[in-house]
């Protein structure tokens, strides 16, 4: 993390004329969050530039107090452009700072923090990534934590835009963008405009707009590639400069997923198509021109990535981008937040898609997680929605496989804990996936359950039914008749399973009687 500290008799920050912070006599904190600052430094800075001595004391000696002792005001503004280098170049590379998310996260915790040790009505802050205007009355020298190599008191912030989603008959969902505006203008000027429709007709004669164009492109484990909206093939597109416009640099690699980067024919080729990268393809680096990011609604990228496709890669089913444009004010800032389902949930649908500000899972994190999705997998499966509430005990599972098992930091109990979710969440999927006659699935999380070694007879009485009931579905009486009688064993007096037991027999006596009456009228 990067810091500049500016003594003032007074400091504000307005943002689109208005007044969003002042502050008398104290301290100005320009801070900028570096992609490697782990929550350690951030609060370690926090508390360093509390006690830091930048005043003098009553008696005329120099640099005696903290920003606490003289009772000051403090004014936080988040400056990414603090990470700025010209080491290259005759422009600003601003790889070094971190994406907007994990940045927008560790400022929080440095403003939280600096709260927090001194009082928090003294304590104020800008608008993270916005367009801030800061002015101050200078009182003195300027202190600086760590050298910076270029500083820019005016930040501007990035564009930020959205797709409405359709695939299929689905209902439309929302991805949010954010566009690297700083480090390539012209290309983030291209997407920007073709999200709006500003420009109008292109030469083509063709609105110049995405809306309604779809993803015509689908690469598992690769990419999406859409924006053809004159052919929707991928044999055609216009950007806002005309037909095609040369690549403007390759500073940004494609080093991570969901990056926005151009689909181009060869150098200098670029029009409006675009791909979205679901894992690290380091092999287009120095070929195609990464523009932005996903800020929000990766589990709707995924949904794509994972569509079914025919020939020359396209999706069986239309995934249609039903409406875009940029987002503005509110809605900007707000653009990296997951919206909550109905039942509240806010977790991306892959947890390697959720942001870690750490980048490392606890198995306390784990478990509240997983059994939040359970809880709601059962609600949902109490309201009649069967489809929804095997969702999130199927998501409940993919968390869980991110922490297999737990490490000598996680409380004692911590891996007894994920087990019984496991066991819980397979046998709950079975559940409904035999409801929903979904046969094979259901036999398979019934396997999964009987699986898990801390299973209790119990729990493998009802594993050994449930699966039964899905070999029952698959007509495979003998197997299931196999697993009733393991279950039998375990919980004699289990109604449900007798009377299961006794009808599967009755279908396996009846099967074998039909198949000898076919028998003996085939041979007489």
């Amino acid at each position: 993390m990067k810091t500049v500290l500016q003594r003032v008799k007074s400091a504000s920050v307005t943002v689109d004329g208005q007044l969003i912070s002042t502050i008398g006599k104290g301290l100005l904190i320009f801070a900028g969050v570096a992609k490697d600052d782990t929550p350690k430094e951030v609060e370690s800075m926090a508390n360093k530039i509390l006690k830091v001595k930048l005043w003098d004391d009553d008696k005329g000696g120099k640099w005696k107090c903290n920003v606490q002792e003289i009772e000051g005001e403090i004014l936080c503004v988040s400056q990414f452009t603090l990470l700025a280098t010209t080491k290259k170049g005759n422009k600003p590379d601003f790889h070094n700072s971190a994406g907007p998310i994990p940045a927008k996260e560790l400022y929080d915790k440095f403003f939280a923090t600096i709260q927090a040790q001194y009082k928090p009505e003294r304590v104020k802050d800008g608008v993270f990534q916005a367009m801030m205007d800061v002015s101050l009355i200078n009182d003195g020298p300027i202190a600086q934590f760590q050298s910076i190599a270029l500083t820019f008191i005016m930040a501007s912030g990035r564009s930020r835009v959205f797709f409405d989603v359709a695939i299929g008959k689905g209902k439309p969902e929302r991805v949010t963008f954010e566009l690297y505006d700083d480090i390539v203008p012209k290309t983030a000027e291209n997407f920007r405009a073709l999200c709006t429709g500003e420009k109008g007709t292109g030469k083509a004669g063709t609105p110049l707009h995405y809306k309604g164009s779809g993803f015509h492109r689908v690469i598992k484990s690769f990419m999406i590639q859409g924006g053809d909206f004159t052919a929707g093939n991928g044999t055609g597109g216009e950007s806002i400069y005309g037909e095609k416009f040369e690549d403007e640099n390759f500073q940004l690699k494609h080093e991570k997923p969901f990056l926005l980067s151009m689909a181009n024919a060869g150098p200098g080729t670029n029009g409006s198509q675009f791909f979205v990268t679901t894992v690290p393809t380091p092999h287009l680096d120095g070929k195609h021109v990464v523009f932005g990011e996903v800020l929000q609604g990766k589990s709707v990228v995924r949904a794509v990535e994972n569509t079914k496709v025919g020939a020359n890669d396209k999706p069986n089913h239309d995934c249609i981008i039903v409406d875009c444009g940029e987002l503005k004010g509110e809605e900007a800032a707000n653009a990296h937040k997951r919206p909550a389902d109905k039942l509240g949930d806010e977790y991306e649908d892959f947890p390697e898609d959720q942001n870690k500000g750490d980048g490392d899972w606890k198995g306390a994190e784990i478990v509240e997680i997983a059994t939040t999705l359970k809880e709601m997998g059962t609600k949902a499966f109490k309201a009649g929605d069967l489809d929804l509430g095997l969702s999130k005990y199927q998501k409940g599972l993919r968390y869980l496989h991110e922490y297999p098992e737990p490490l000598e930091s996680d409380a004692p109990d911590t891996g007894s804990k994920l087990e019984a979710l496991k066991i819980n969440l397979h046998l709950n999927s079975a559940l409904l996936q035999l409801k929903l006659q979904q046969w094979e699935d259901a036999a398979r999380s019934a396997s999964h359950a009987l699986a898990v070694k801390s299973i209790k007879d119990a729990d493998k009485a009802k594993a050994l039914y449930r699966r039964a009931l899905a070999k029952g579905g698959l007509k495979n009486e003998d197997d299931a008749i196999k697993d009733l009688q393991e279950a039998q064993k375990l919980a004699p007096n289990d109604s449900a399973i007798s009377n299961e037991l006794a009808a599967t027999k009755k279908k396996q006596n009846d099967r074998a009687k039909k198949e000898k009456a076919a028998y003996s009228k085939f041979f007489s």
